[in-house]
């Protein structure tokens, strides 16, 4: 009888301590610690993106595991922006653990060849990573419209994929992921960045 309640006692601290990371994490995706760069503390904000941020969500630009990135428009600069909009009810505690590693990641990177995260809006509903827009489609697509590239073309792409890739390294981090699909041009022009 006692050895059962003990079971109990620790199960109940166990499912209480679970509660309040899932509710730590729904609460605050940014970790405090990652917020003492003046840098990220003025790119994120617990205020509502709407304020700072035009949506346009059926200007879908893509979909990706977490749902569609759409397009948007930030209202001081007018500057177009991709934003990923996370809902933090629907996802469960090691989806929250990996988002919230993956916006400090984020926020600490600063790289040519690696999509800008500008913003993080934050409210107790949703994440919305507002992001540098790229316009000119995937590397696998423009690959499968040319047919193939010239040497040079090719030299130039590879080297701005091992850059991003040598600069991830360098910063500790892998990027579980590397495929076409995800290596995208700043523009349609032919010699955009990759």
């Amino acid at each position: 009888m006692l050895g059962q309640l003990l079971l109990s006692a620790v199960d109940s601290v166990a499912n209480t301590k679970h509660r309040m990371e899932v509710q730590r994490l729904r609460n605050q995706i940014v970790d405090s610690s990652v917020c003492r760069s003046l840098d990220v503390r003025s790119r994120y904000s617990r205020k509502p993106i709407d304020q700072e941020v035009t949506l346009e969500p059926q200007n879908v630009l893509g979909t990706g595991c977490s749902g569609p990135v759409i397009r948007a428009v930030e209202h001081q600069s007018g500057m177009d922006r991709a934003v990923k909009v996370y809902r933090k009810q629907e996802l469960s505690l090691s989806r929250l653990h990996s988002l919230q590693k993956e916006v400090n990641i984020y926020l600490m990177l600063s790289h040519p060849n690696i999509v800008k995260l500008h913003n993080v809006y934050e409210s107790n509903e949703t994440v919305h990573l507002s992001m540098e827009l790229c316009s000119g489609g995937e590397l696998y697509t423009r690959l499968k419209q040319k047919g193939n590239f010239s040497e040079k073309s090719a030299a130039r792409a590879a080297f701005q994929m091992l850059s991003a890739i040598e600069h991830l390294h360098m910063q500790g981090i892998v990027h579980r992921d590397l495929k076409l699909e995800n290596w995208l041009y700043e523009s349609d022009a032919e010699d955009a960045l990759l």
